[in-house]
């Protein structure tokens, strides 16, 4: 769910790039939960993918849902802990360390941001969202498989929210190449109502583009 909803954000703000997930303890290529093809349309054709070296070492940013696996991605590759977070996290530090600069490389900001790693308090800085999801003290973001449709679309709010904080700034106005639609990047994921197990709408999507380092 997290590379289409990311997606989609950078569409909206026009930012020249691609998201593209992996998981770490991928063996083979799966079809993705029909809970979360039903809350995030378009990912019917989607397959699992394993996390290799080539893809963290060629990312500008590596994002987790839980410490545990950013630990695990470590592992794999060390070289990528400079760039590696949990979402959370990395949506904290760049809140209290601000948006990227109009003239500052995606890289340069990536690590302004993580210098405030080891003097930041998490739990006092980690975001808050509108969802019903816990994101707890340690930031990790809660795995919805095997439950409810409904853990699904507030995960998927969850996500969503975090992932249009990141966007904004990472991308803020002043940096878009293209104008910013309002409509899409600024709609919230609509929220699972009281007894009804309906998904939320999703907006179109839009040609994505890939990182590249400077």
């Amino acid at each position: 769910m997290g590379e289409a909803l990311l997606g989609r954000r950078l569409a909206a703000a026009g930012a020249p790039a691609i998201a593209r997930s992996g998981g770490t303890h991928v063996v083979e290529a799966t079809p993705v939960e029909p809970h979360a093809r039903r809350v995030v349309p378009g990912l019917d054709e989607h397959r699992s993918r394993p996390v290799t070296v080539d893809m963290l070492i060629s990312a500008d940013l590596v994002l987790a849902v839980c410490n545990e696996q950013v630990s695990e991605i470590i592992d794999i590759e060390p070289a990528a802990g400079g760039w590696t977070f949990a979402l959370s996290e990395f949506v904290a530090l760049a809140t209290d360390e601000g948006a990227r600069f109009t003239d500052e490389s995606f890289d340069t900001w990536v690590a302004r941001v993580g210098s405030r790693r080891s003097k930041h308090d998490l739990e006092s800085a980690l975001p808050t969202v509108s969802s019903d999801v816990t994101v707890d003290r340690s930031g990790d973001i809660a795995d919805p498989i095997g439950q409810m449709l409904t853990v699904y679309q507030q995960t998927a709010a969850t996500l969503d929210e975090l992932l249009l904080r990141l966007v904004d700034l990472a991308w803020p106005p002043a940096t878009r190449s293209a104008p910013d639609s309002p409509a899409l990047s600024r709609k919230r994921w609509r929220r699972p109502r009281a007894g009804r197990d309906s998904p939320p709408s999703a907006p179109a999507t839009s040609k994505r583009r890939r990182f590249r380092r400077s």
